[in-house]
């Protein structure tokens, strides 16, 4: 072997070496993105799977809380039942509601930072009486989400039933600011600055007129982020009562507006009724006994026509002397 053929045996060894290891480097580098991928992959498939998981144990849990209503409406039990048959009832309910329990804590043994399953399990105990075993939950769920409002108004509603109003007004107030398009968070909140006026007045510093004004403006919201709640449009019509005791502002018009729009709704007979006496009272705050007598003649249940006559015969004495259809 001359030294020519040696020099171009090395340099084609050299080649073939360095062409390996490009290969290798290549075949290393695509092993490292297979596995990164795989990586993607698996942790995709597990959050698919544990997703795929709560919205099974939801499902569930509206089952569980189906067939415990039913028990309790088989029951049939009175304030003079006796102590024995309220266990027996209770026990049914514990036995129903144990293999539902037991699926959400293994659930969130393997997932223990699943807020939203905290926050369900919690309110599925809440609704079933166990109180304070709820609120661990939600207060667990609340330390990993501090911006959950359908956990904070979770919280509102249990301390607001549980002595700490101030507290539940400031959380309701709170699930409004993050989440401002959900009906009840602020029909919750108009019901506390109404119930709490000493609370909420250490909050914000208002006066009774700009409380109650700030009331109905979370009423009215209510109504108007939910078109087909009777009990949001219902309750923001009623606040005019109250702003007239308050300001004797005599707020009739806009009081009947209000009346007139839950008739846009599908109501139950019953609920029609209680409109249309509410139209009754309203048309004899303005001295109009056509609109009243026109109200009056929409009611079909007795009960309400009764009521509606009384206001009628108040309110009108020289018009109606004669006995009206009641």
């Amino acid at each position: 072997m001359n030294k020519n053929q040696s020099l171009q045996e090395l340099t084609l060894a050299s080649r073939s070496f360095k062409g390996w290891r490009r290969l290798v480097h290549r075949l290393s580098l695509a092993a490292v993105l297979l596995g990164g991928a795989g990586w993607c992959v698996r942790e995709h498939l597990t959050d698919a799977w544990s997703e795929w998981q709560y919205r099974a144990l939801l499902q569930k849990q509206l089952t569980a809380a189906i067939d415990i209503n039913v028990l309790w409406k088989e029951s049939n039990l009175y304030p003079s039942t006796s102590e024995k048959q309220w266990r027996l009832l209770q026990q049914k309910v514990n036995v129903r509601m144990a293999p539902l329990c037991r699926d959400y804590e293994m659930f969130l043994r393997k997932h223990p930072a699943h807020d939203r399953a905290m926050t369900s399990y919690g309110t599925f105990l809440d609704d079933m009486g166990k109180k304070d075993a709820a609120l661990g939950w939600w207060s667990r769920a609340l330390y990993l989400s501090h911006h959950n409002p359908n956990l904070l108004n979770n919280l509102a509603n249990h301390y607001s039933h549980y002595g700490q109003p101030l507290l539940a007004i400031q959380l309701y107030e709170t699930a409004v600011r993050l989440s401002p398009k959900e009906a009840v968070y602020h029909f919750n909140l108009g019901n506390m600055y109404c119930l709490f006026r000493k609370e909420t007045a250490s909050i914000h510093g208002w006066d009774g007129p700009t409380m109650l004004a700030q009331a109905m403006e979370q009423f009215k919201l209510a109504r108007e982020y939910d078109r087909f709640n009777f009990q949001y449009a219902s309750s923001y019509a009623e606040t005019f009562y109250a702003m007239n005791f308050l300001l004797h502002n005599q707020p009739w018009q806009e009081a009947m507006a209000a009346w007139e729009h839950c008739l846009s709704m599908e109501l139950a007979p019953e609920q029609r009724d209680f409109v249309h006496l509410h139209l009754v009272r309203i048309s004899t705050y303005l001295r109009d006994p056509m609109t009243a007598l026109r109200c009056f003649s929409k009611i079909r249940g007795q009960a309400h026509r009764k009521l509606a006559f009384k206001l009628l015969e108040r309110a009108f004495p020289c018009s109606f002397t004669g006995p009206l259809q009641v």
